[in-house]
């Protein structure tokens, strides 16, 4: 009778393990085939995730009838899942379309002669403790408007964004990495 317990508790010890790794096979099986766990870029050449200046142009906004020189962006979603970032509405758009929250900041080791306190840099349209989340699809784009007066020299626009894998809830906190977008205003072509 002895043997038998022992026979029984000895292959029970044996199985669950190959019972838990069939289990992890499944999952590791599924994750490979669902766009949210494959990581990649879709187009090799290009970084996962970037901005692109599209042209200059001027919006009347109707809110106030003022009428605004404007830069037109597109966020690039070359990541193999979808990415967030915080937008804002029509209502308190001088562009006409929704916006990306975004920042603007001194560049970062700058050689030019030419120096800003950081008091004479625009501070953007910035996101508080919360925001609406906007999710750009893998391989999608995203255009969006900054109005040129912010686009000052020596500085830079900066756009945070989040993975599909990051608790959206905590959006203004700091226990997710945080992930930034850069495009450098000397990139810009020259305004007409």
């Amino acid at each position: 009778m002895k043997q038998v317990i022992l026979f029984i508790i000895i292959s029970i010890t044996l199985l669950i393990p190959c019972e838990a790794q069939k289990k992890i096979k499944n999952v590791v099986r599924k994750s490979t085939n669902s766009s949210v766990y494959r990581v990649g870029k879709i187009k090799q050449e290009q970084p996962s995730v970037y901005v692109t200046f599209e042209n200059y142009g001027k919006y009347t906004w109707d809110k106030t009838q003022q009428t605004y020189d404007i830069a037109w962006f597109r966020l690039h979603n070359n990541f193999s899942g979808n990415i967030s970032f915080c937008y804002y509405d029509t209502s308190v758009s001088a562009t006409g379309k929704i916006g990306v929250h975004y920042e603007i900041e001194k560049s970062p080791n700058n050689s030019d002669s030419t120096t800003r306190n950081n008091e004479d840099i625009p501070r953007g349209f910035t996101t508080f403790d919360f925001c609406d989340a906007y999710t750009l699809k893998s391989g999608k784009t995203f255009l969006f408007g900054i109005i040129q007066n912010h686009l000052i020299e020596d500085t830079r626009i900066k756009i945070q964004i989040y993975y599909p894998w990051e608790d959206k809830l905590d959006y203004g906190t700091v226990k997710e990495p945080q992930h930034y977008i850069y495009f450098y205003v000397r990139d810009l072509p020259t305004r007409k």
